[in-house]
């Protein structure tokens, strides 16, 4: 009977996602071997290809279950609400955004395939929670807005254009930078959305 392995796959394909995001592509098996702490043949019999264990290792973030409730409308003040599910958006696609990135930079590697085939399409998702937390609100008569969609994606695209320009400048801003980010972006939104009484 054989001995079951003492490094698990999780193990390898976090030390080849940390790789190839850190150095791309070209980053060498051996490399990753090392720093996984198995052989390169151990790699390969895991792993057909390279091009394998780089899609395997980029495999998408899931959306976190336990922060659910914040998209529950009237949870919290809605302007606070809004900040909670911003923060966790935030935190979410930075994980998720560099690792799309790098799919994308890879010529056989398309990342509208890979997640087409893997039925999970995170952005999607998130927008769909967010128009749904939207729309929730706008019934309990707590905002008011014509399209919900259309606020939806101008605070989803806000964030993710934030998360863009940290990428492609390669500097991740500080906790203050990231909370005065959304406390400005809330008070421009928050003209259009608020309920008048």
């Amino acid at each position: 009977m054989p001995r079951p392995p003492t490094i698990t796959n999780d193990q390898i394909l976090t030390a080849a996602r940390t790789l190839f995001l850190a150095q791309g592509f070209g980053v060498s098996t051996s490399q990753i071997a090392q720093v996984a702490g198995v052989s390169e043949g151990t790699i390969f019999k895991r792993f057909l290809t390279k091009a394998q264990l780089f899609q395997a290792s980029m495999g998408l973030p899931e959306i976190p279950q336990d922060k659910d409730h914040l998209f529950e409308a009237g949870t919290l003040e809605v302007r606070e609400q809004f900040h909670a599910v911003g923060l966790e958006l935030l935190t979410y696609l930075r994980a998720l955004m560099p690792r799309v990135m790098m799919m994308w930079a890879q010529p056989n590697i398309n990342p509208v395939t890979f997640l087409k085939e893997n039925d999970v399409v995170p952005p999607k998702i998130l927008l769909q929670k967010v128009v749904h937390y939207i729309e929730s609100e706008k019934k309990m008569g707590r905002i008011q807005c014509e399209s919900t969609m259309t606020v939806a994606r101008m605070f989803l695209g806000s964030i993710h254009n934030f998360i863009f320009f940290e990428l492609i400048t390669g500097s991740n801003r500080t906790d203050e930078e990231v909370q005065s980010f959304l406390n400005e972006m809330l008070s421009v939104l928050w003209q259009g959305i608020k309920h008048e009484n």
